[in-house]
């Protein structure tokens, strides 16, 4: 009986959320009625079928890549441009029920079928600092933050705004055989 044996996982690479696979056909006695591999995503109530195809697969062959979680896009530099569930309206990111929000909730099995198939469940890979698997939120406005930082007016040579993070008591204590002082001063932290 042939059989689909490998792993579908759901990744964040450069913030963009991608379903990756790799998959081997074990079918020695070349009894698996197909040979395109096709991937899916379904909740039980929505699916959708990428395509195109994975490609072909034969016996001891093994299929690998990876391909756009439904609802993401990216410009021709690969950097995001889109993330399921969210809408570009208005100057701004919005949460919608559209574009595959669907696909961000638990309960989501991916499937490679050929006849036979792969079926794995997957969750929406999660955003962490490195990877941001939604929009980027708007930038802050000038103003005082909730550490009192505040963002400057000044600008760096090359374009990049300067958070002022406080000021800063340096002191330094010098002792001689005779006398004993402390000298501090106050300084302006920045963070570009």
């Amino acid at each position: 009986m042939p059989q689909l044996v490998g792993s579908i996982t759901a990744q964040c690479v450069n913030d963009v959320p991608i379903l990756g696979y790799s998959v081997t056909l074990v079918d020695p006695d070349h009894q698996s009625t197909g040979d395109e591999a096709v991937l899916s995503l379904t909740d039980g109530t929505n699916t959708y079928v990428f395509d195109p195809a994975l490609g072909t697969i034969h016996d001891g062959e093994t299929l690998t890549g990876s391909r756009l979680w439904p609802g993401a896009s990216v410009d021709g530099d690969g950097n995001p441009t889109g993330w399921p569930g969210w809408e570009f309206t208005g100057g701004s990111w919005q949460e919608t029920t559209g574009n595959f929000a669907w696909t961000r909730a638990d309960g989501l099995t991916a499937v490679i079928s050929v006849n036979p198939e792969l079926g794995v469940t997957v969750t929406y890979p999660p955003g962490d600092p490195s990877c941001m698997t939604r929009p980027p939120q708007d930038p802050p406005t000038l103003g005082l933050f909730p550490t009192n930082a505040q963002l400057s007016t000044q600008c760096t040579v090359d374009g990049r705004g300067v958070l002022t993070l406080g000021l800063v008591e340096e002191c330094r204590s010098s002792t001689t055989s005779t006398t004993s002082s402390t000298a501090c001063r106050r300084r302006v932290r920045r963070s570009t």
